[in-house]
């Protein structure tokens, strides 16, 4: 939703509220779906250390060189930051 200074200032104080409720969630919503993509790839990890077996040292190795894990993390970091109010 884009709204210019113009028509927010002819907005009544109803419409406003309204309008930034609006704004507002929709932020909300894709924070959400972020952070929610976000961590996937930290539950991916987990899963796959306990799934592992041998000592920490080498599952941990297994878990960082996991191709998979790692194109996941690189999908993240090319996705555009949401940008906060």
């Amino acid at each position: 939703m884009s709204l210019s200074p113009e028509a927010l200032w002819k907005m009544s104080e109803v419409e406003l509220l309204a309008a930034y409720y609006d704004v507002r969630r929709e932020h909300v919503e894709k924070k959400f779906a972020r952070d929610t993509q976000r961590a996937q790839p930290e539950w991916l990890r987990a899963k796959a250390f306990a799934s592992s077996s041998g000592g920490v040292t080498e599952r941990r190795n297994a878990v960082d060189a996991s191709e998979e894990l790692g194109r996941k993390g690189q999908e993240l970091r090319e996705r555009p930051a949401i940008r906060t109010f």
